[in-house]
């Protein structure tokens, strides 16, 4: 079942248990159930703003949570994560003591990608619920974003254990993994979502990632064809059909399936990134220039971009700008080493020495042995710091 399915179920489970006014007012037929519909109408059709104003108006009249709880989640899914926090968090404050206030404001934390605020509000989650795999996996997740990975995984596996017939627990372990480039491992969690939800699309395309990243192309393709099947609106298949046409080097086949995606979701940053990187590859960088400044601009950015966006910008001779992006990089990203290697040329040609050898020396703490820039950061920092004696 997809994220869209679990909020409408959700939707109907709570405003039946709720009781009262609040089960009244929203049934079938009613005009706030017209205006809820009305709501999700404008979502799909990505008016961001109208859908908002039809869900803080629903909300206001009835004081439903699980409408709180949907425009959240939309909040986040459309490229406003931060307003979705504050939505979450005014909720969360009036009401500290309640589970779901907590659970709603750490998903909301969590899909602004705002590591160390969620790990926080997820460990109060953690003790509130026990030996429930929803505290672990939340955990786990907060701990993925702060790059404690190992701990993470722990906490994620611990979610799988208590709650493996859930796929909601096997996805979120899946994305750890493939994050960390385990996608061997990953696809065998994808594998186990899609058997317990075989209609979610989204499960498909997660598991033809996966795929994609053990070379298993032929599958990966099938497994996309199945996904577009049960949902030709799905922006994250073709995101990931784009991908995997890019690397099979069918390029315009690649950048057909990528605009599509962008058209059908065109407020997930990660899709723009996307797009940035086949016209960089392709060699069209005003074109990627474009694509990474959409990536960024949305909430949350991909992260990514700010350093591929940097790594232009500083060929350009754009070096002030190329700072700024390259060291939102190496902070959100610290264990990527090309940024720190750039940084450090930025501030040898200012003459900032400290700060040129501290990237240097860092960039050469991370590189692998045969990266290309290894021997160009080894003579800077030789160079650097016979002048600073």
């Amino acid at each position: 079942m997809g994220v869209r399915a679990l909020v409408a179920l959700s939707l109907v489970v709570l405003a039946t248990s709720c009781g009262g006014r609040n089960a009244a007012s929203m049934a079938p037929g009613s005009p706030n159930h017209a205006q809820l519909l009305q709501a999700r109408d404008k979502a799909r059709h990505n008016d961001v703003d109208g859908a908002d104003a039809s869900y803080v108006d629903l909300y206001a009249r009835t004081k439903d949570f699980a409408v709180l709880q949907e425009r959240v989640e939309f909040l986040v899914r459309s490229g406003r994560a931060g307003k979705g926090v504050e939505a979450a968090k005014v909720y969360y404050d009036k009401h500290v003591k309640e589970q779901r206030a907590v659970q709603l404001y750490c998903d909301a934390l969590l899909g602004a990608e705002r590591g160390s605020d969620a790990l926080e509000v997820a460990e109060t989650l953690r003790q509130m619920l026990g030996e429930a795999p929803a505290g672990y996996e939340q955990v786990g997740r907060a701990l993925m974003l702060v790059d404690r990975s190992d701990e993470g995984l722990e906490q994620l596996h611990k979610a799988v254990q208590l709650g493996e017939t859930d796929p909601r627990y096997h996805r979120s372990l899946g994305l750890a993994l493939h994050k960390l480039g385990k996608d061997d491992e990953a696809a065998l969690e994808f594998r186990a979502v899609v058997k317990m939800a075989p209609k979610d699309a989204e499960a498909h395309a997660l598991l033809a990632m996966a795929l994609r990243g053990q070379l298993e192309y032929v599958e990966a393709f099938t497994t996309l064809e199945q996904a577009l099947a049960l949902d030709e609106r799905s922006g994250r298949a073709y995101f990931e059909l784009g991908l995997l046409h890019d690397v099979k080097k069918d390029l315009d086949q690649g950048e057909q399936a990528l605009l599509r995606a962008v058209e059908l979701s065109p407020n997930v940053s990660m899709f723009w990134y996307g797009i940035g990187e086949h016209h960089r590859v392709t060699g069209h960088l005003d074109d990627a220039v474009s694509a990474y400044k959409k990536a960024l601009a949305l909430d949350p950015p991909y992260a990514r971009a700010f350093q591929k966006l940097g790594l232009i910008l500083d060929d350009r001779g754009a070096h002030d700008e190329a700072e700024k992006l390259l060291a939102e990089a190496v902070r959100r990203e610290p264990r990527l080493p090309i940024g720190w290697v750039r940084l450090g040329a930025i501030y040898q040609r200012r003459k900032d020495t400290e700060k040129a050898l501290e990237h240097y020396k860092k960039f050469l703490d991370l590189a692998p042995k045969n990266d290309p820039d290894r021997a160009r950061a080894t003579a800077a920092v030789k160079q650097l710091s016979t002048r600073k004696r």
